[in-house]
């Protein structure tokens, strides 16, 4: 197999981070939203007040429906799809494969776990996914993609963010979400190196 044109690597990659983009912005409202209750529950920023506490609870008192940051799926729509299929056709037009599809593949990863990937990827492309970040962790000096985000940006219950924190297979690694990360850093760098110089 030849190795995959950088434009095809890096125009998959942006294709698959499109819907988590997207799944970013709900979960940006989500977090504004939550931000708003407490301030109206008396929540200050010095302190944290007995309102703040008792919104907190009050909110958690439906825990396995307590959505969190969660957004739901994080679909491609059917364009993006269709560019999918035309970033595989030309790369297989070059003897190659997609670096995503093949980490997925050769890895036998899961949806979620490609998630990951692109999710890890993203914030070494551009930095401003570190401002985004620290945003929805509520939390400026946490600008890095968290096991927590991770598990909740595209959950739709708590079965399912907790599900996402255990391995599928149980002979598996317990550190396939650092393992993940790690890929999707490697990723970009490869992505965004293999641009640079083919530029």
């Amino acid at each position: 197999m030849a190795p995959c044109p950088a434009p095809l690597a890096l125009g998959h990659l942006l294709v698959r981070q499109r819907p988590l983009q997207r799944a970013l912005r709900i979960a940006t409202q989500l977090r504004d939203d939550a931000t708003a209750r407490l301030r109206q529950a008396g929540a200050i920023p010095e302190a944290i007040s007995r309102g703040h506490v008792d919104a907190v609870l009050d909110h958690l008192d439906q825990l396995p429906a307590h959505r969190a940051l969660s957004t739901g799926t994080a679909a491609l729509t059917d364009d993006e799809l269709a560019s999918e299929r035309d970033l595989r056709a030309a790369a297989a037009a070059a003897a190659a494969r997609l670096p995503l599809d093949a980490l997925g593949d050769d890895l036998g990863l899961d949806d979620f776990e490609r998630e990951l990937l692109v999710l890890s990827a993203a914030a070494e492309l551009d930095a401003d996914f570190e401002r985004v970040f620290g945003f929805l962790h509520d939390d400026a000096t946490r600008r890095h993609l968290s096991v927590e985000l991770a598990c909740t940006l595209t959950a739709r219950l708590l079965t399912e963010r907790a599900g996402n924190l255990a391995p599928t297979d149980p002979d598996a690694s317990d550190h396939r979400l650092t393992y993940a990360a790690l890929v999707g850093t490697q990723l970009a760098q490869d992505v965004g190196g293999n641009a640079v110089r083919d530029a």
